[in-house]
């Protein structure tokens, strides 16, 4: 549980609002409730893992036009696709296999 001190109630005006974590077979990750009066304020989308990942590649100079961009596109997205999570993974792994390549004998 997770107080939101900078967000207020849409129902009673409350600033008094917290996150509580949904089990894991629930279809949301979380929900964003008042504890004043009890009413549900949005659902909480589950925070994306992948994130440092797409950061720190962003930073690659090796990467090309279409990866930069299609990074910059998929850094936006609350969710991604398996056709999406597949291309990260493809960019990771060339990039890191680039740095195990010795420059020089």
């Amino acid at each position: 549980m997770i107080l939101h001190p900078d967000t207020t109630c849409k129902y009673c005006g409350s600033s008094n609002l917290q996150s509580i974590r949904k089990p894991a077979d629930h279809p949301h990750y979380a929900e964003l409730r008042c504890v004043t009066c009890d009413k549900h304020q949005k659902w909480l989308p589950k925070p994306l893992e992948e994130m440092p990942v797409i950061d720190a590649l962003q930073l690659d100079n090796r990467l090309t036009a279409w990866e930069r961009s299609f990074l910059a596109n998929i850094r936006k997205c609350k969710n991604l696709t398996a056709t999406q999570k597949s291309k990260l993974d493809e960019i990771q792994e060339r990039l890191t296999t680039l740095n195990k390549i010795p420059l020089w004998d």
